[in-house]
């Protein structure tokens, strides 16, 4: 089963240790070595995937157009 988590925290540490996902996933914006979670997904036997598109554009951008968009 597959879950997306929203957190306040600034990393995942904590939540890493508690759910112990076999995939922890980073967006585009990080490599495998600048994962800020890396060491404690390693000691934890989790893989770390980086996926997404490139980060060309912005989430703010993305609701400003949706928001200008005409609406049937």
């Amino acid at each position: 089963m597959d879950y997306v988590l929203l957190f306040g925290e600034p990393n995942v540490e904590a939540l890493l240790e508690d759910l112990r996902p076999d995939v922890h996933a980073k967006g585009t914006d990080y490599t495998t070595q600048t994962v800020p979670e890396r060491e404690t997904s390693e000691r934890l036997g989790i893989r770390v995937a980086i996926v997404g598109d490139p980060k060309d554009h912005s989430t703010r951008e993305f609701l400003d157009s949706v928001r200008k968009a005409p609406h049937a």
